[in-house]
């Protein structure tokens, strides 16, 4: 964490101090806007599978994948100076399904089960285009993550008129990124932006519970002890999107 501070306070330099083309005593500096959706995302989900295993009515029975279509916001700042090298940081909010990410339902006997999880992440990713002969930029962006996950385990018998769930509270994870694409600029203002990369980010589940002495618990994967449940939201992806330059030319 603190080298990622250091980085960021070399960028915020380099950009005070970076010229531009008109006026070399002129600091070059863009503010960014971008957004944009997932053309592929995937991940591994953890222990969540033998979990559900446990508690549905049919074993064999396994959680769906759901949408795992991401969508992501980005605000930042970048220097500019056509034809070389830029340095930026973004501050970036990604979105899973916002209840189907990861879900199952499954019923027998009287006995039903209902779970889902979801999950949102927010980083900071340093950026660094290199050029390329057409205009555009090769771009490398290393990130921290912070995930923070929302779901629902219900567990339901209407035989004997028995209903437990349990809603995520605290579920929260840290881990980070690494994402290589290229920055295809639309004139002075808009710029297509392409990545793939890999995310790295384990959550804990959590949940609510008065006997726990600290009012939360986790649960474990075999019912009472051992593994706990951790959803691994950990995998490639790859995005689209565009990103708003506002600044001096």
């Amino acid at each position: 964490m603190k080298t990622t501070f250091v980085l960021a306070a070399l960028i915020i330099s380099f950009s005070c101090y970076s010229q531009s083309d008109d006026n070399q005593n002129t600091p070059s500096m863009k503010v960014t806007f971008g957004a944009g959706v997932s053309l592929m995302s995937k991940f591994k989900r953890g222990n969540v599978d033998e979990f559900y295993q446990r508690i549905a009515p049919d074993p064999t029975n396994l959680p769906d994948d759901g949408a795992n279509g991401f969508k992501f916001l980005s605000i930042g700042f970048q220097s500019s100076a056509q034809g070389k090298p830029i340095l930026g940081l973004e501050l970036q909010l990604t979105l899973t399904h916002p209840s189907r990410a990861i879900w199952g339902e499954n019923t027998g006997y009287g006995y039903a089960t209902d779970m889902y999880f979801s999950a949102k992440f927010v980083n900071v990713a340093l950026k660094l285009g290199l050029p390329l002969s057409s205009r555009g930029y090769f771009v490398v962006e290393p990130g921290i993550d912070m995930g923070f996950m929302n779901g629902k385990v219900g567990i339901y018998n209407s035989l004997a008129s028995y209903t437990q769930e349990f809603y995520e509270e605290r579920a929260i994870g840290i881990g980070g990124h690494a994402a290589c694409g290229l920055d295809l600029p639309l004139g002075n203002v808009f710029v297509i932006a392409l990545r793939a990369g890999y995310r790295f980010v384990k959550i804990d589940e959590s949940h609510a519970d008065a006997s726990s002495d600290t009012g939360y618990s986790t649960f474990y994967v075999n019912g009472v002890d051992g593994e706990t449940l951790k959803v691994d939201w950990s995998g490639m992806y790859m995005t689209a999107g565009i990103i708003l330059l506002l600044g001096k030319k």
